[in-house]
């Protein structure tokens, strides 16, 4: 330090305790793992299940959730964190629309929080249930009433 220069130690402590914070949640918090959302039933590990999907695999706002063949591809991952369900990289959250789920920015709105329990995927806005419906490549997800049903019946892979 030169002479006449004065040192900020206030600024150079915030500065250290900030970066000693950040790391220290950085090694405690757990990374998020992508997953494959199948639905149905399958033997497969996720060849022949049915999967949500990214329509085109498109970050455009309010692009359709689907169901589709399970291929592993990055519109098919998700990651799970809290009561928020990521898509494409965390570039996207699953969200209800008015014409069914679709993927939007993430805002942390209620309409996109999500819980998962004994296979089932239920939106906490609606009280609803992710359903595939038919189960047919390029049908829309939606939330329906839980009932139980196959369509209904979500696991994480």
């Amino acid at each position: 330090m030169n002479r006449g220069e004065k040192r900020n130690y206030g600024a150079e402590a915030a500065a250290s305790v900030a970066l000693i914070g950040g790391l220290l949640l950085m090694a405690l918090s757990t990374p998020a793992r992508a997953a494959l959302l199948t639905v149905g039933i399958s033997n497969h590990e996720f060849g022949g299940a049915v999967c949500a999907d990214i329509k085109g695999g498109s970050i455009a706002t309010g692009t359709a959730v689907q169901a589709y063949d399970c291929l592993g591809d990055l519109s098919e991952q998700f990651e799970f964190n809290g009561f928020t369900i990521y898509a494409m990289a965390g570039q996207r959250c699953l969200d209800v629309g008015r014409t069914g789920v679709v993927s939007n920015a993430c805002t942390g709105a209620a309409n996109q929080s999500w819980y998962y329990y004994d296979g089932e995927i239920t939106n906490a806005n609606s009280g609803e249930c992710l359903d595939a419906t038919t189960l047919a490549n390029g049908v829309q997800l939606v939330t329906n009433p839980c009932n139980g049903k196959t369509s209904q019946n979500w696991q994480i892979k």
